[in-house]
């Protein structure tokens, strides 16, 4: 993808990379490699996965959102290719016309603490034609995340947001365990009283790390508390554009010849789970075969 487009949909803080490598303990480039190499290594060993010549640059990025460990990246990595095979359905072209209500961005400023903001502003809550094209637009932005950007975790934003529960775990699962993501925090946006019976059920399909993450603010000014206000929207008293604008610049470069032709690519990257070897379980954890643990928790 060309350099001025992704500028308009995300930056770095100056000492990004390096920032994060270290504190994954990777303090040389060499140290790097190695975990790259190990992660290649396994791969190459699992008969299950039908293509095995991932780029090192995305392994590393994998690693990475890994928090450094390389056998939470096999996990990771295997868990994405099976969410392919599993659900090819979410991996598929969305229709922008069954998302028009839905305003969603990547804030391009990180905080000071190399953390990447997701916001999403629904200004219709009904879906006429069901979630289906939601979630493909998010698997997508998932991929966008994971081959473009570096950050130290997510912290997500949604602006009163109200969806099936079941449709909301299933995205979860791909953009918590399938591309390894850290959430940071979730927060949410309301003064409907709705939200406390909906927090409840949500908390109780999450797991109790992810649970304790969400916040539920009924004004703006405490979400400052978590979130710069310079680096938020216009609307949300911020110096970022307009969230109609970031999320224009997000769409537009997801849609971009460059990155479709990419991110198709990326669809032959999964699993035959006939070849699967069921009898390995430690193996798929990465206790058996090719192991080392780099980084830290």
């Amino acid at each position: 993808m060309t350099s001025k487009m992704n500028d308009l949909v995300i930056e770095f803080n100056s000492d990004t990379v390096q920032y994060i490598k270290s504190l994954y303990g990777f303090e040389t480039q060499e140290r790097f490699e190695e975990a790259i190499n190990i992660l290649i290594e396994w791969i190459k060993k699992q008969d299950h996965l039908i293509k095995k010549d991932s780029r090192k640059e995305y392994l590393g990025k994998v690693i990475i959102f890994s928090k450094g460990s390389v056998e939470k990246a096999k996990l990771k990595y295997d868990n994405m290719c099976k969410f392919r095979t599993l659900l090819p359905e979410y991996f598929e072209p969305f229709d922008k016309r069954n998302i028009e209500n839905v305003f969603s961005c990547l804030l391009p400023k990180m905080t000071k603490d190399h953390c990447r903001v997701y916001l999403q502003k629904t200004y219709d809550r009904r879906f006429p034609a069901g979630f289906l094209d939601y979630f493909k637009f998010l698997s997508m932005m998932c991929e966008y995340l994971q081959t473009y950007d570096y950050c130290n975790s997510l912290l997500v934003v949604f602006d009163y947001f109200e969806a099936n529960l079941e449709d909301i775990i299933k995205n979860i699962n791909i953009v918590e365990e399938g591309y390894g993501f850290r959430i940071k925090g979730i927060h949410i946006l309301s003064t409907s009283k709705a939200i406390d019976f909906f927090l409840i059920i949500l908390k109780k399909a999450l797991s109790p790390k992810i649970a304790q993450r969400i916040h539920i603010h009924t004004k703006i000014e405490t979400l400052y508390k978590h979130i710069p206000n310079e680096i938020l929207p216009l609307e949300y008293g911020g110096n970022e554009k307009s969230i109609e604008t970031l999320s224009s610049n997000l769409m537009d470069a997801l849609a971009s010849k460059e990155f479709q032709e990419y991110y198709n690519t990326t669809k032959q990257y999964r699993t035959n789970e006939a070849y699967r070897n069921k009898g390995k379980v430690a193996d798929q954890m990465g206790l058996e075969g090719t192991f080392r643990k780099l980084g830290i928790d």
